[in-house]
This record gives C-alpha cells, structure tokens and sequence, in this order.
C-alpha cells in the first residue's frame, strides 16, 4: 500500500482500478474547478467533501459529470456528500455498473 500526502493509505499494482481512480480524480478537480495539481493529492479513499471542500453545488455538477461519463445516476433526495464518499468508492460504482435510485 502506498501513502499520500494526505495520509490515506491506495493500493498499487491495480492498473485497471489505478486508471479509473485517475480519471475519476481529473473528472472531479475539472468539474469542481480546482487546480490541476490537485488530481495527485486527492488519495483513493480520501472523503471527497472534507478534503476537497466542495459544496452541495459542487455534488450535483459531480454528480451530473459521471451520468453523462460512466451512466452512474446517484440519489435522488440524499444528500449527495453520503454518495459521492470517495473516488475509489465512485470507482466501485462505476466498475459495478451500480445505479443508486
């Protein structure tokens, strides 16, 4: 296991979920408008909301990027910082063609 900056612990030598990881992360800086350098920071289980400091606005533009991206469709009237937790949990979503009512 491999530790970040921010101290969360990823696996490494898992190409296929390291790729998704990836792109989830540069999915979620461009969407939220962060700086680039961010996409190497944020760790695989990091809490998306807490390290990012993103908003509720910043959940729906989120949520609405991996529809249109994976067909990942999130929620309903939760509260979208319970749903979108982390990239690898977004990850897990995504490789399980997982659609949340």
């Amino acid at each position: 296991m491999a530790e970040s900056r921010n101290g969360a612990r990823s696996r490494v030598g898992d190409p296929e979920a390291d790729g998704l990881e990836l792109e989830i992360r540069r999915l979620i800086v461009d969407v939220a408008r962060l700086p680039p350098a961010h996409v190497a920071e944020v760790a695989a289980d990091a809490r998306l909301f807490d390290v990012l400091g993103l908003d509720s606005l910043d959940g729906v533009q989120i949520a609405s990027a991996l529809r249109r991206r994976y067909g990942l469709t999130l929620g309903g009237d939760r509260d979208l910082s319970t749903e979108l937790v982390s990239v690898r949990s977004i990850a897990r979503l995504v490789k399980n063609g997982r659609r949340l009512p």
